[in-house]
Formats: structure tokens, C-alpha cells, sequence
């Protein structure tokens, strides 16, 4: 179950919903190179190191009504989600990232982030 979209919380879905309001197919894969530009520049504003962006890897698929987006590795999945990691080379490192009473946690296989209570 997804949660309500808030316009002006995560900038590359505001992106997203724009580019599909005005009917592009971002699921089309000569866009790919594209959208990786627009996200990069998105993300360069946030990061603390202008390096972290090697870890921009998603795929976009386009399923009958709606688009999947998703994150190929934990940082990719948690930007696309709108946290911005401190230290990504640590969150690639321990595939887990802490944030306030929560645990995020990549599964590479499925590649779905996985959020758990920090108890």
C-alpha cells in the first residue's frame, strides 16, 4: 500500500508526475540517459560528496496503468524514495541506513528496500 503524494517532498517525483502529466512515456528507454541527467542534477544540490552520484542505477517499467521505479542498489532506492543518505559509501557498504526510528535495508535480489522499526 503506497502512501499519499505530497507535491514539494521528493523532487525527482515531482519531476516524474510532471513529465507524465504532459503524456511522456518515461518507461521509454532512449529517455533513460535523459532522466539520469534530470536526477543527477536533482541530487547534486543534497550531496554532500558529488561523487555518490556512481550510485544512480534504476530501471523505470511501464505496467498497465502505472510506472515501477526502481532502485537497482539501496542508495539509488533510497534517493527515488527521497532520503538523501549522509555517508552513501557506508549505506552501500552495510546495505542498511538508519533513519530517525527506522532501518532501511536493500533486498538485492527482489530489489525492494525493506523498512523496519529500530527497536
Amino acid at each position: 500500500m503506497g502512501s499519499d503524494y505530497v507535491w514539494g517532498q521528493n523532487s525527482i517525483r515531482d519531476v516524474l508526475l510532471q513529465m507524465i502529466t504532459i503524456g511522456l512515456n518515461i518507461a521509454d528507454k532512449s529517455f533513460k540517459e535523459e532522466l539520469h541527467g534530470i536526477f543527477s542534477q536533482l541530487l547534486e544540490i543534497h550531496l554532500n560528496n558529488k561523487e555518490d552520484l556512481i550510485y544512480l542505477d534504476f530501471i523505470i517499467k511501464k505496467e498497465e496503468e502505472y510506472y515501477k521505479i526502481i532502485g537497482n542498489n539501496i542508495v539509488s532506492a533510497l534517493w527515488l524514495s527521497g532520503i538523501i543518505p549522509k555517508d552513501s559509501e557506508a549505506v552501500m557498504k552495510y546495505n542498511e541506513c538508519h533513519v530517525n526510528d527506522k532501518i532501511y535495508t536493500f533486498n538485492k535480489k527482489r530489489k525492494k528496500l525493506i523498512i523496519s522499526k529500530n527497536e
